[in-house]
């Protein structure tokens, strides 16, 4: 999804529904940034995130050969060159928390 497709999304989103909530968030990460949007629509509430993230280089595996020793994964990531995603959620009346759903409906 690219940011002119999110930005679509997210404006029909308002112009249709009533959002409940709307930010930036941060993760684990480095450099990732979450956009995301969360809605009512009648009966269910809906949760929308775009992801943008620089892209994996490379993945590095450090390990021995020891029993019982652990394994440590690095990644390189690039500077300039990033990976952009969305991914879409409904909240679980019975649970209370976020189920990922498909995204051919909203894409």
């Amino acid at each position: 999804m690219t940011e002119e497709r999110w930005q679509t999304l997210t404006q029909k989103i308002k112009n249709d529904f009533s959002v409940l909530d709307q930010g930036e968030e941060s993760t684990d990460v480095v450099g990732e940034v979450v956009n995301f949007i969360e809605w009512e629509m009648p009966g269910r509430q809906m949760r929308a995130e775009y992801h943008t993230r620089p892209r994996v280089i490379d993945k590095k595996t450090f390990y021995s050969n020891r029993i019982g020793s652990g394994v440590k994964e690095e990644y390189v990531f690039s500077e300039d060159e990033k990976v952009n995603f969305a991914k879409f959620f409904q909240r679980n009346s019975s649970s209370d928390d976020w189920q990922e759903i498909s995204a051919a409906g909203f894409v």
